[in-house]
C-alpha cells in the first residue's frame, strides 16, 4: 500500500481583507518545506478605556463591542543542509517568506493579508496579517552562510467590517459605543447598525456636535451613547 503523503502548510498572499484578490506576482502559494510541529492560538481581551474626554467636553466610558482578534503563533524551519528532501536555500526561503508576509505593499498601504492553509478546506485555515517575525539561525557552513534556521511568526487575525458585523454579540442600546467613520458612512445608517433604528441619529448628532449627519469625515471617532427605546 502506498504511503500517505502529508500535506504541507501553504501561505497565500492577498491585497484585501476579504481575501478575494491575490497579490500580483504572488498568485502561487508559498509552501513550507517542513511543517510546524506545533502552533499556538491565543485570545487577548480588549482593554476598555474609562473617562475618555470627547471633543465636545463630555467624559465617557469607551466600550468596544466587536470581538478581539485572535493571534496565531507558529515556528517555521528553514533547512539548506540537503538532509531533508524538498528543502531549499535558507536565505532565499526566508526572503520569500518576507516578500509574502513582512514587506510593505505600497498598492494597499500595508503588509499583505495572509491566508494560512494546512490540509485544504477541511484542515487549518487562518486569515490575518503578520505581526511579528523572528529568525534564529542555528547552523552554518565554513563561510558562515546559514544552513538551518528557525523562524517564529505571529499573525493577528483580520476581521473586516462585514465579518465584525456578523460576529458582533453585544450590540445594545444599553451600552456606550465608539465607532470610527469609514468612507460612505452616514449617521442614520450607523444608528441602524448599532441601535437597530436609524431614527436615533438626532440624539447621536447632538452628542457629537454634528451639523451634517449625511457627510461624515472618514477616520473620525463618533460617540454613540446609551439610549432608551
Amino acid at each position: 500500500m502506498a504511503r500517505k503523503k502529508f500535506k504541507k502548510l501553504k501561505l497565500w498572499a492577498y491585497k484585501d481583507d476579504s481575501f478575494s484578490a491575490m497579490v500580483k506576482g504572488l498568485k502561487q502559494p508559498l509552501t513550507v518545506s517542513i511543517n510546524p510541529d506545533s502552533y499556538k492560538r491565543s485570545f487577548k481581551p480588549l482593554k476598555f478605556s474609562a473617562g475618555r474626554k470627547l471633543a465636545n467636553g463630555e467624559i465617557v466610558d469607551e466600550t468596544i463591542v466587536d470581538p478581539p482578534p485572535e493571534r496565531f503563533q507558529m515556528e517555521i524551519w528553514f533547512d539548506g543542509t540537503g538532509a531533508i528532501p524538498g528543502t531549499r536555500d535558507v536565505a532565499e526561503d526566508i526572503e520569500l517568506f518576507k516578500k509574502f508576509a513582512l514587506f510593505y505593499n505600497g498598492s494597499i498601504h500595508s503588509t499583505n493579508f495572509i491566508k494560512l492553509e494546512w490540509g485544504g478546506q477541511d484542515g487549518l485555515i487562518f486569515k490575518g496579517q503578520l505581526e511579528d517575525f523572528t529568525v534564529d539561525y542555528t547552523m552554518f557552513d565554513q563561510k558562515g552562510i546559514p544552513l538551518r534556521a528557525k523562524g517564529s511568526a505571529t499573525f493577528i487575525q483580520s476581521i473586516n467590517a462585514a465579518m465584525r458585523e456578523s460576529l458582533k454579540q453585544k450590540s445594545s442600546p444599553d451600552l456606550t459605543h465608539i465607532r470610527v467613520v469609514e468612507a460612505g458612512d452616514n449617521l442614520p445608517l450607523m444608528c441602524y447598525h448599532i441601535y437597530g433604528d436609524p431614527a436615533y441619529y438626532v440624539q447621536v448628532a447632538r452628542a457629537n456636535a454634528l451639523s451634517d449627519v449625511m457627510t461624515l469625515e472618514p477616520g473620525r471617532r463618533l460617540y454613540f451613547p446609551p439610549l432608551e427605546k
